[in-house]
């Protein structure tokens, strides 16, 4: 009978994320403080030929598209372009009366077959000084990558942190008899297939920012395997003859993962190969999705020792375990932050499911979005924005909120089914 319970609770993980909970018209409510937004004057793109102006036209959108996902800006969009000087005088007439903060502005033309030059400068008006002056080369259909660039140097001139909007997803789409593993930047452009097993295939999970794990079927039960993105090579990671979950890296060359022994299913630390580590839960309940504390001395994980699926946190040098969550008939999907001691989660409630982040002391509960279902939260990895899943009218959607402002944005829709979600931090040169 146990078996059989480990079973259902392991199948609705992988595959019915969202049905236990009545499909409606999506409502999405954010709770935050008021924050006065940065204003930006964003002027076109001086350009010397139509087509340049074309691309400029589109790269213009893009940096204003980023921005405002943030909730941090308020866009005063021109449509004339101001001169491309660095002459103050100049610029702070250009700009007189608007109110701004900031003021972007540049030009752009061709360079060679296919390629495009970017001039661009950000002028502080407060300091009367331009605080970001970049010459960028790129091939034209790569302008989105420019205006992510743009936006995360601003942003950390802004915020003192690089942005995230380079970052990337990954993700799991299909339907009931196939999923397939695909990526895309952190807005939602540039999806890409990358399986084509005609299989189900689920849950990926970056190791880092060339590879990943994810969950497969191809062989009748699952398996994990590793995914290399330089090559697109695929191998597989880990087999075993019982019940298994995507791992996720932990640190030294080891991963954590759920597996099933004996009717039971616990946390356990495993390396390539097959080879188990060391155990890591030890309650004859089910313990599932492990996430640990950005100095690895701590694990945050899903168990039902109390009934309800709720999320525990087990200090890892001493063993001692203790329950984060109480609110909602269940609380499941922890992601710890990659900078903070801040946990998302999902908290499912009767009509709905909540995006909920917590400190790792049970302190400061704050909910960021509610909807008929959500799942599979994933931090950025500056702390700042939490990719998460929802559906809602026979539709499934990704969505962005910053978690400062609480503003929210969704970035990818499908009448299919999403399964799984990792965001990468992609590693900068700064």
């Amino acid at each position: 009978m146990k078996s059989r319970i480990i079973r259902i609770f392991i199948f609705a993980i992988l595959f019915f994320s969202f049905t236990s909970i009545s499909r409606g018209e999506m409502r999405i409510r954010i709770t935050t403080a008021t924050l006065k937004p940065t204003v930006v004057l964003m002027f076109p793109f001086l350009a010397v030929t139509t087509e340049s102006q074309l691309t400029g036209s589109r790269l213009k959108d893009a940096i204003v598209d980023d921005l405002a996902t943030t909730g941090y800006f308020k866009i005063i969009d021109e449509s004339t372009p101001c001169g491309f000087s660095t002459d103050i005088a100049d610029i702070m007439a250009d700009s007189a009366g608007s109110g701004t903060d900031y003021v972007v502005f540049g030009s752009i033309s061709e360079k060679g077959y296919n390629n495009i030059l970017l001039s661009t400068k950000i002028f502080d008006r407060n300091k009367g000084e331009i605080v970001l002056s970049r010459i960028y080369t790129s091939k034209k259909e790569h302008y989105r990558w420019v205006a992510h660039r743009i936006c995360d140097e601003f942003f950390q001139i802004i915020t003192g942190k690089y942005g995230p909007f380079e970052d990337r997803l990954l993700f799991s789409k299909g339907n009931n008899k196939y999923k397939e593993i695909y990526i895309s930047d952190y807005d939602g452009h540039g999806v890409k297939k990358l399986t084509k097993w005609k299989t189900i295939n689920i849950l990926p999970k970056w190791i880092d920012n060339s590879s990943f794990f994810f969950t497969s079927y191809r062989t009748g039960k699952p398996a994990s395997y590793r995914y290399d993105l330089s090559t697109g090579k695929v191998r597989l990671f880990f087999n075993h003859k019982g019940l298994s979950i995507t791992p996720i890296p932990f640190k030294d060359n080891l991963y954590a993962i759920s597996l099933s022994f004996n009717d039971n299913i616990d946390i356990y630390l495993i390396k390539k190969n097959d080879k188990i580590i060391k155990r890591l839960t030890f309650d004859r309940s089910i313990d599932v999705s492990p996430t640990f504390s950005p100095d690895r001395t701590k694990m945050a994980f899903v168990s039902k020792r109390h009934g309800s699926p709720q999320i525990f946190i087990k200090d890892l040098s001493t063993g001692r375990v203790k329950r984060l969550t109480y609110d909602g008939s269940y609380n499941t999907s922890p992601s710890w932050s990659p900078t903070s001691n801040y946990i998302t989660y999902v908290s499912v409630h009767k009509s709905a499911s909540k995006l909920c982040i917590i400190k790792s002391d049970g302190s400061q509960m704050k909910e960021l979005a509610e909807a008929e279902s959500i799942d599979c939260p994933s931090w950025s990895g500056d702390g700042r924005f939490i990719a998460y899943l929802s559906q809602a009218k026979g539709k499934s959607y990704v969505c962005v909120v910053c978690v400062t402002t609480g503003h929210k944005r969704v970035v990818l829709q499908t009448d299919e089914l999403y399964n799984g979600l990792s965001w990468l931090s992609v590693i900068k040169k700064q």
